[in-house]
């Protein structure tokens, strides 16, 4: 449940901020966290399903940004890079090639 205080701080933060992107992005994920917590069994949502639900948006804006680069639409591209960039910044660090190797 930190993250999910974490990221209605930085939604506050970022209203006040003016930001118009990370807060279109942080009320995006706030409201698919109120979905999951509505639809599912459990009434809060943990951090690892949190983590998930990012994920998800991220793979989802990927696709788009695809889509949108082979549809010459670069405009909508970068929008869709940006909102990624916001929501890389809550999701832990990836282990570089050279760390997978050590501990394979």
């Amino acid at each position: 449940m930190a993250l999910k205080n974490q990221l209605q701080a930085d939604l506050m933060e970022s209203m006040k901020a003016k930001d118009e992107v990370r807060t279109s992005v942080l009320r995006m994920v706030k409201a698919a966290i109120m979905k999951f917590e509505v639809s599912g069994d459990r009434k809060e949502a943990t951090d690892a399903d949190i983590l998930n639900i990012i994920n998800k948006e991220i793979k989802s804006r990927k696709d788009s940004v695809e889509q949108f680069t082979g549809g010459n639409r670069m405009d909508l591209a970068d929008k869709e890079a940006a909102e990624i960039k916001v929501l890389e910044a809550y999701m832990p660090p990836q282990m570089s090639e050279d760390e997978v190797k050590q501990v394979v």
